[in-house]
């Protein structure tokens, strides 16, 4: 290890003398694709050679830098973390890659490049090795939609002006899962008012939202105009649910 180290002095004392970089680095594999959920770790072995070296011996830093990242860099590790490399020959690390628990669910990348010197070279660092790293959701089951009052159910007078039915309730997401989407529909009989919208739940689960419709049905309409609302709900994992109630502009007062 001395002597190993004594070379490794002696070639960084001749190369900040000046260098030549006529040489580049080669990964294998040039990527890595994985799927790890959080508080979990995956293992790689790789591998990092210099093409048409200049030199005989060159000494190798497997992890050097990431770019292009939101990957971070405390969760990989390699083993061993530096190499000689002798020639145009390659050199083999373990990289493992741990996933802290509570790690959000998304994809983290990131470019790993490593680092080769020798004495009157710098290899240049070449693509590096692309990681794409995947966190699973850890939800499951199926969000629940509650709907506890619509207000007014029964638009009346049919003035022809433009009012609000308000709608509120609540949405129930299952352990370990969070709302990634929540929204409204109405579909208007008419097909005049119909529309969609975001919903904005709050930390308990519940929410409120004021839909525009309009106090007016057709003479002939003996049954009224009826809007069909829905309000729906989906988690991270990609489950959903919705419920829908109607309200109605009735013929006459007596449907009241």
């Amino acid at each position: 290890m001395k002597r190993c180290l004594a070379v490794f002095v002696a070639m960084c004392l001749v190369w900040t003398a000046g260098t030549v970089s006529a040489s580049s680095l080669a990964y294998q594999p040039e990527s890595l694709s994985l799927t790890i959920p959080a508080g979990a770790e995956q293992q790689a072995f790789i591998k990092v050679g210099v093409e048409d070296g200049s030199s005989p011996t060159y000494f190798l830093f497997f992890m050097d830098r990431l770019v292009n990242a939101n990957l971070p860099a405390e969760w990989l590790t390699v083993s061993p973390a530096s190499a000689f490399l002798f020639g145009s020959s390659s050199a083999a690390s373990l990289l493992t890659i741990r996933v802290p628990d509570g790690t959000s669910t998304g994809v983290y990348s990131a470019y790993m490049l490593s680092r080769a010197m020798a004495a009157h070279d710098v290899a240049q660092p070449g693509n590096g090795i692309r990681i794409d790293v995947t966190v699973p959701s850890q939800c499951s089951g199926i969000p629940v939609v509650t709907l506890d009052s619509l207000q007014p159910l029964i638009i009346w007078p049919p003035d022809h002006s433009m009012t609000q039915v308000v709608v509120t309730g609540t949405v129930q997401m299952p352990a370990g899962c969070t709302v990634a989407e929540a929204g409204y529909a109405i579909e208007d009989e008419y097909r005049m008012i119909s529309g969609i919208g975001k919903i904005r739940i709050d930390t308990g689960g519940n929410f409120t939202v004021a839909l525009p419709v309009e106090a007016m049905r057709h003479g002939q309409d003996k049954d009224g105009r009826h809007y069909a609302i829905t309000v729906y709900a989906r988690n991270e994992a990609g489950s959903g649910s919705s419920i829908t109630r109607t309200v109605v502009v009735p013929h006459d007062h007596s449907d009241k």
